[in-house]
């Protein structure tokens, strides 16, 4: 009679020496802290079966290092139970220490214990016979405890009968889900406060009312007494508010009573969805900065190649002036677009790198060409340094490597009033010698090169450093107004370096210039035996010689901007409309060269190259691209390129070559 009055009387706080009773009992009874993880008390008959030589040995356990995260979750679920007065029943298999594995009839009560009255779990424990009962009955109704996904079962009306562990943990108990329907669900006015068989029905369907769209839920109840299966993602009521679910439910049978049963199972995936929402946000805004980017360049381009052609023309002085701001501007409003492009390709994954032999000091010298004019504009001095032990020739991404040194470059002259720009390049570790090299058959990471760039500009105050290279930041707001800029480009420089596997960092103090660098692996080529032989050039042609042009050509702005710069070089054209009309007039009619710009309608311009190289024909063709890095155009039959904005002088050197 004491110990069902202990057990029945939850309101009352007990301590150690009131639980002297249940040692009179056969069976094991122990209370668990489950907040510390730690034994209250036990009875003899649970000190034994814990496999503990005293209660006090049993007390100093330390139960923390044996119980994973998916038991203590399940303990938590179990006392949230406990402290609403609920009574719990299951059989779980022990592992006692040092002592057999035990499978018991638990019966758990909950208890406040000491003196502030927490409450803790008692358990009683009674063995089970298994000699009745099938062992992969035993490892699957344990597994379904653990299992990291609700699972539910329903009867055929849909009233809760069963949920493991995680469901309770996820949705919380009938009553709680009462609760949530009573504030959160109307019945539209469709019943009367006095139906209260209706009312009844409506909330005792657990399944429907799960589900936040309760139309769905119904509809989803429909299909399974159908006898369908149902796989779909959809709102449900939680314990932490709404969230979605991933759902997989069907009709079964009973184990015991073979009547009809809604078989459930969920799991949250609110964070995956949030996930591709956000890809796909970003992937959107990306395409939507591509396209507006390409559009804005093509009418720049045009701006660009017409202000070329006005400057060849006889203008006076003011005009000259004119020109020379016209030219300022719309290079910087290009470079701003070629930020936007980059950076909407790094942040969608779609910038690859193009590996191929290159010669460093050659990208270091026309990197230092480019921004020579704006050197002496500002009458500043430029100095380099190019140790002759660096490779002749290194395996790498040239492009991406020299648009990394000009925008360091670029930055150090714009910020930099009087003094010095210092570029520096210098080997920082070299993996294995040439004559290893040459004994493997592919090429190897044999050199680290550090770059520098150092000025002696204005300098960057400290507290600005950490987030130099982050999106649309500048060193103060004032930068933005005094220099311009997007902010993307030491954002893009520190992505393309990550890119290539290596490293950037900046060193400056306000007031006494930067001094940025960064670090690049780079492969060498295969040394080979053989003397190299120069590649033939497909036809060489003198620069001033008049030739017959076929220009294709779909813009009608870039078709006149082009026939009037092969005009001020001496050479006549005829323009076509798309790939398709370009290999008809190859077919039909001699051209010297043809300009192939690469996207074009109905036909592109790699389709028409490849049409006129499968067909024999031996053309040189250029192409005209947008894309400012070089691509594999070279093996689908071109024999050059021009970046647009096609420059008078670009075209003028690219005809002479080919």
């Amino acid at each position: 009679w004491r110990v069902m009055s202990l057990l029945n009387n939850t309101d009352k706080v007990y301590s150690r020496s009131d639980l002297s009773v249940f040692d009179f009992l056969d069976h094991p009874i122990w209370i668990f802290d489950i907040l510390n993880k730690s034994f209250y008390w036990a009875n003899t008959s649970a000190v034994k079966y814990w496999n503990a030589n005293s209660l006090e040995e049993l007390l100093a356990r330390d139960c923390s290092h044996d119980m994973s995260e998916a038991v203590h979750k399940k303990n938590l679920d179990i006392l949230e139970r406990l402290k609403r007065k609920q009574r719990v029943e299951e059989s779980v298999t022990y592992y006692p220490n040092g002592a057999e594995a035990k499978t018991m009839r638990l019966k758990l009560h909950g208890m406040q214990i000491g003196k502030k009255g927490n409450v803790c779990q008692l358990t009683e424990a009674f063995p089970i016979d298994l000699s009745n009962i099938d062992p992969a009955f035993i490892r699957s109704s344990a597994t379904l405890q653990y299992l990291p996904m609700a699972v539910c079962q329903y009867d055929e009306y849909g009233k809760l009968t069963y949920q493991n562990p995680e469901a309770r943990h996820t949705f919380g108990t009938p009553e709680e889900d009462y609760s949530t329907f009573n504030s959160s669900v109307s019945t539209g006015g469709v019943l009367n406060n006095n139906d209260d068989d209706a009312l009844k029905q409506i909330h005792n369907n657990h399944f429907v009312n799960r589900f936040v769209d309760r139309q769905i839920g119904s509809k989803i109840h429909n299909q399974i007494k159908r006898g369908q299966d149902v796989n779909v993602e959809a709102l449900l009521y939680t314990k932490c508010g709404p969230e979605w679910h991933a759902i997989h439910t069907r009709l079964g049978k009973d184990s015991i009573t073979a009547e009809p049963i809604i078989l459930f199972s969920s799991r949250d995936i609110s964070e995956i969805l949030s996930a591709k929402r956000e890809l796909q946000v970003n992937k959107e805004r990306n395409e939507f900065f591509a396209i507006m980017a390409h559009e804005i360049r093509t009418p720049l381009f045009q701006v660009t190649g017409f202000i070329d052609l006005l400057d060849q023309t006889n203008l006076t002085t003011e005009q000259e002036g004119y020109v020379k701001l016209l030219k300022a501007s719309s290079a910087g409003l290009m470079n701003v677009i070629n930020d936007v492009l980059d950076f909407s390709k790094l942040e969608d994954g779609r910038m690859k790198l193009d590996i191929t032999p290159f010669e460093p000091r050659q990208v270091v010298d026309g990197t230092l060409a480019a921004v020579a004019a704006s050197i002496k504009g500002k009458g500043l001095t430029l100095n380099k340094s190019f140790p002759s032990k660096i490779p002749v020739k290194l395996m790498g991404d040239p492009n991406r490597l020299r648009q990394i040194l000009l925008n360091l470059v670029n930055n150090a002259v714009k910020f930099t009033h009087r003094g010095t720009v210092d570029v520096d390049v210098e080997i920082v570790k070299e993996e294995n010698s040439p004559e290893n090299r040459k004994k493997e058959n592919s090429p190897r990471d044999c050199i680290l090169l550090r770059f520098s760039v150092r000025d002696t500009g204005i300098g960057i105050d400290a507290k600005h450093l950490s987030n130099i290279f982050k999106k649309y930041n500048q060193a103060a707001a004032s930068i933005s107004t005094t220099y311009g800029g997007t902010g993307l480009g030491l954002t893009i420089c520190d992505r393309l370096v990550t890119s290539m596997n290596g490293e950037i960092g900046v060193e400056s103090a306000l007031g006494e210039g930067s001094k940025f660098w960064f670090i690049i692996p780079f492969s060498c080529p295969i040394v080979e035996s053989r003397t190299p032989v120069e590649p033939e050039k497909f036809c060489e042609m003198p620069a001033s010689a008049e030739l017959r042009i076929l220009v294709a050509e779909d813009n009608k702005v870039n078709q006149k901007l082009i026939s009037k710069m092969l005009s001020r070089l001496n050479h006549t054209s005829k323009i076509v409309v798309n790939g398709l009309e370009a290999v008809r007039e190859v077919q039909e009619h001699d051209y010297d060269l043809v300009l192939m710009d690469i996207q074009m309608p109905i036909m592109d311009g790699i389709d028409a190259t490849k049409e006129i190289r499968s067909k024999g024909m031996t053309t040189p063709i250029i192409g005209l691209t947008a894309s400012v890095y070089r691509t594999d155009f070279m093996d689908l039959g071109l024999d050059g390129w021009i970046c647009k904005p096609v420059r008078l002088g670009d075209l003028q050197k690219t005809i002479g070559l080919v």
